[in-house]
Formats: structure tokens, C-alpha cells, sequence
């Protein structure tokens, strides 16, 4: 049989692990650092005694991971959010990015916006936009503005010219200064 100050010292310290597991289920903090193969992240939750408090390494939460797959690497400074149900941060992930004052909103209107460095994919019910310094489409079949289009010519491939004195076929010997394909 227990005293009631063992009793008590029990239940004290059984409240404040409570309390502590219930303050980690969910907290902000700064990726600190970033695994070698970008799939765990070490975050600076806090700062004890000038000393930054960092989570272990942890996972991070995704939009999807089955059949389609969406993946995020995070970057060392951006603020997130880490989640443990338990309160617990050897259980912990992280639960998505937030904006910040060093990483503020960028886009305005657009429903979709994605944007790595200067390259952006924006797309809304009727539009599909992709600036970049090069873009690559890349499969066996495009079909620019509309299906059913007519063939498109590059440098090289010949054409036929059916009347007049450049009557036979000739080699298309200039064409776009942005605009390349491959066969």
C-alpha cells in the first residue's frame, strides 16, 4: 500500500507528462536539417537555453503515395507544421508546409499554383499555364490546339511545293527560334 504523498508525487507527475505530450501534438518549427536522401528532416522546434530544440528524424505527410504520387521535398528554413497523435515526437511527422514571413504567398488566383524557383505550373477550370526557362513535353503523340491537327514540319523535313518553277519537294530550310521537335 502507497502513502498519499506517493500517491500524489505519482499522480503530479503523471499530469505533467500529460501536459507535456499534450503541448507536442502539434507544433510549428523551421526545417533544420534535411536527410542525404531527402526523405527525413531533422526540425528546430524551440530553443532551449540558447540551444535549438530539434525533433528526431522524421517523416513527412504527402498528398498521395499510391497510384498517384505526390511528393514535396522541403527546404532547409521552411516552416512547417509537426503532428504526433500520441505527443510523443519519436512518433511525429511533419503535416505540411505553412507560409511565413520569410516564405510568404506568392499567388493570388489561381486555384493551382506551383512554383520551383523561376518555373511555375498554374492551372484554373480553363487554363493550363507553364513558364520555365525550358519546358519538355515529352511523349509519342502531341497534339497542339486541338486533336485531328495537321502534321507540323521541322528543319530538314521536305515539302511539297505542286506548282510553279520550285515545283518537286524541298527541304524546309528555317523555322522557329523557340520552338524545337524531335521524330
Amino acid at each position: 500500500m502507497t502513502s498519499l504523498v506517493e500517491q500524489l508525487s505519482d499522480m503530479m507527475h503523471r499530469i505533467a507528462e500529460l501536459e507535456r505530450r499534450n503541448r507536442n501534438r502539434r507544433r510549428k518549427g523551421t526545417i533544420a536539417e534535411v536527410s542525404d536522401d531527402k526523405s527525413r528532416y531533422r526540425v528546430k522546434l524551440s530553443d532551449q537555453n540558447g540551444k535549438p530544440y530539434l525533433s528526431p528524424w522524421i517523416k513527412a505527410r504527402t498528398l498521395a503515395a499510391g497510384g498517384v504520387k505526390v511528393d514535396v521535398l522541403y527546404q532547409k528554413g521552411e516552416q512547417v507544421d509537426v503532428v504526433s497523435e500520441s505527443g510523443d515526437m519519436a512518433d511525429a511527422q511533419i503535416d505540411f508546409s505553412t507560409y511565413s514571413d520569410a516564405n510568404a504567398r506568392e499567388n493570388k488566383d489561381m486555384p493551382l499554383h506551383i512554383k520551383i524557383g523561376d518555373t511555375v505550373v498554374e492551372a484554373s477550370a480553363d487554363l493550363v499555364k507553364v513558364t520555365g526557362a525550358t519546358v519538355i513535353v515529352q511523349s509519342p503523340n502531341v497534339q497542339l490546339g486541338g486533336e485531328g491537327g495537321k502534321k507540323v514540319a521541322r528543319i530538314g523535313d521536305r515539302v511539297d511545293v505542286g506548282t510553279g518553277s520550285s515545283k518537286g519537294l524541298w527541304p524546309i530550310v528555317e523555322g522557329s527560334s523557340s520552338v524545337f521537335a524531335t521524330d
